[in-house]
């Protein structure tokens, strides 16, 4: 039950410049009760602290290796010898993945190859063991 000397000391607290949570913690009760009731009463209160920004979190794994001129030119004149995604992954030393997305970004095609991501795969066991 909400009594007159709680109401009282909410409004002098509240002129006083502190938050609605401290406000509730020093009248011991939960903060929605504080909300209600300055609603009702129209009072105001100090703003809460703004939390800190998060730090970004560090990247996982190590930094993709950048696409060179030279490595542009090799993937075009791969593609425009047939040469399957796969096969073009494994000569540049790259994922499959990243040769496919790359060459969709420059606009080049290759081949359809089903086996390419197979083939790539057992290449890409082998230079993990060594």
């Amino acid at each position: 039950m909400w009594t007159e000397a709680e109401a009282k000391a909410l409004r002098v607290l509240s002129r006083i410049g502190i938050t609605k949570s401290e406000a509730a913690r020093r009248l011991g009760r939960h903060q929605s009760t504080i909300s209600n009731h300055s609603r009702l009463a129209g009072l105001t209160w100090k703003p809460p602290p703004k939390r800190p920004p998060r730090p970004k979190a560090a990247p996982k794994g190590s930094q993709p290796r950048p696409w060179t001129e030279n490595d542009d030119l090799l993937l075009a004149q791969l593609a425009a010898a047939g040469v399957p995604k796969g096969l073009a992954a494994n000569r540049l030393d790259r994922a499959y993945n990243t040769v496919w997305k790359h060459a969709k970004r420059l606009g080049l095609m290759f081949e359809p190859d089903r086996e390419a991501r197979l083939r790539h795969k057992q290449w890409d066991s082998t230079r993990r063991s060594q």
